[in-house]
């Protein structure tokens, strides 16, 4: 059966019109769906921006409360030290020995090792079987149950810390002077322990005292001296104990060097 040309040209315009359905249908609309969910993303996506810029803003609460708890935390860190640093340790200890004039004779270290601080437990009220009556009384003993704190034994803030123990001597008032400047150093320092004994003909004190340094890692850069080393050269001895001899002084020119039988340092 042979077509005609007019039935063929009918033929064509119903396929193409077929085609086009298939094609609208199956590629066109779900495409224009995907797009119209891509805008409708885009406006979300937009507006939540808008919000945060809004919140973020100069003078915005949330700015503001950024600014407290990063003042908090400086607060809270700004007494540790931030690293241990045997070198810094005895460079400051050095210091207050100089400072006080009191004598050193013997300095020993721990190896730096964790430590956590745990909260204090809260006061517990002594309660005998009358309160408790009374509170099923009153109906409070089970608001007393849901509002009762969690137990802050578990709460604990990661510390390191290393020990120093250094046998003492010295006058009463040097004794004081060197615990004074121990406690208002800029970072906290533990006395554990400190003993004294007197007795002495020249009426000294002999002892021995036991310091504690806690460092934790800061968040804010409030520390940056502590971290800077001003002895970039060789100085002092290659043998700190002798009076005299291996002498490795800085020969660097306008420096005074190390004379034969003085000590590195005070200890």
């Amino acid at each position: 059966m042979r077509l005609t040309r007019r039935e063929k040209v009918l033929a064509a315009v119903v396929l193409l019109i077929i085609m086009s359905g298939l094609v609208y249908t199956f590629v066109y609309t779900p495409q224009r769906e995907k797009i119209a969910e891509l805008e409708m993303s885009i406006q979300t996506t937009e507006a939540e921006i808008n919000t945060i810029k809004a919140k973020s803003a100069p003078g915005s609460k949330l700015r503001e409360d950024y600014k407290i708890f990063n003042a908090r935390i400086a607060s809270l860190t700004e007494r540790f030290f931030p690293e241990i640093i045997q070198s810094r340790i005895i460079v400051f200890l050095d210091e207050i020995i100089t400072q006080t004039g009191i004598d050193a004779f013997t300095i020993s270290f721990t190896r730096p090792a964790p430590a956590t601080i745990q909260a204090p437990a809260p006061a517990v009220e002594e309660r005998t079987t009358l309160h408790h009556l009374a509170d099923e009384f009153t109906g409070t003993d089970a608001v007393n149950e849901n509002n009762r704190s969690p137990d802050p034994a578990g709460e604990q803030a990661p510390l390191k810390s290393v020990r120093v123990a250094m046998q003492i001597q010295g006058e009463y008032s040097q004794i004081l002077s060197l615990i004074r400047e121990i406690q208002n150093y800029q970072f906290n320092i533990l006395i554990e322990n400190i003993s004294l004994a007197g007795g002495n003909l020249d009426e000294t004190i002999s002892g021995s005292i036991s310091l504690n340094f806690f460092a934790l890692p800061k968040l804010h850069a409030q520390d940056i001296d502590f971290f800077k080393w001003d002895f970039e050269n060789d100085f002092g001895r290659h043998n700190p104990f002798t009076l005299s001899g291996d002498i490795a002084f800085d020969d660097t020119p306008g420096e005074t060097p190390y004379r034969e039988g003085e000590s590195d340092f005070v200890m």
